[in-house]
């Protein structure tokens, strides 16, 4: 299989004896496996045949058990002799002592921003498979009170989801003539449970949107 890249930013050597410079230049891929959204993180190099093309070149992560995030167990066995310190030496990832090595296999955290780094195109698509990372919420502001909201991309536009308190907030807004209530009502595509809001998927929430559950608009920008 042959691969072809335009990410001529990720220059990453792997170390090894068997090529004449000591050294084979690879770029990073990223998955996630099929039974349990585990993180895949594989190695593509030159291809010898193909112009301009990649190829795959070893698979640096095993899938066991349901992981947190971020987290992969490495396989350095064999040909991938050398893995662990790749990982460190590019600062990709770093050993995980909280949970313990399986069949001698150890478990590494991986940088979620030297990842998105290094191989952005494939980022965007495990992204979307993951919950959203912690960090400042986003919020809409109607009649100086502020509401929990998220923004979701694919590849048809950028939509707006928050919570049922907004909802009932903006439909009570309409019911007086309110013309903000009604622009902001008409630019929130989905409404979720708090929880949902915080743990759910870019991807699990874009179902229920395509599901035509709420139905909504595309805008670009959040109300802060």
């Amino acid at each position: 299989m042959n691969m072809t890249t335009e990410n001529t930013a990720n220059k990453l050597y792997w170390q090894s004896d068997l090529y004449p410079d000591g050294r084979v230049e690879v770029q990073l891929t990223l998955a996630t496996y099929a039974d349990n959204d585990n993180l895949y993180v594989g190695l593509i190099c030159p291809c010898e045949t193909v112009e301009d093309g990649w190829e795959p070149f070893t698979d640096l992560t095993i899938n066991q058990f349901s992981l947190p995030p971020f987290h992969a167990y490495v396989d350095s066995r064999d040909y991938n002799k050398g893995a662990h310190e790749f990982l460190m030496r590019y600062g990709i990832a770093v050993p995980n002592t909280e949970l313990p090595e399986w069949n001698g296999f150890k478990l590494f955290s991986f940088n979620r921003k030297k990842l998105q780094e290094l191989a952005p195109e494939y980022y965007k698509v495990i992204a979307a498979k993951l919950p959203p990372e912690a960090g400042k919420p986003e919020i809409v502001e109607y009649k100086q009170r502020e509401y929990p909201a998220r923004t979701i991309k694919d590849t048809y536009g950028i939509y707006i989801v928050s919570v049922p308190e907004l909802e009932k907030a903006l439909l009570d807004g309409m019911a007086q003539s309110d013309t903000e209530a009604q622009e902001l009502h008409e630019s929130i595509c989905h409404y979720l449970t708090r929880e949902d809001l915080n743990y759910l998927t870019d991807e699990e929430i874009m179902e229920g949107i395509n599901c035509g559950v709420e139905q909504g608009c595309t805008i670009t920008t959040i109300i802060k």
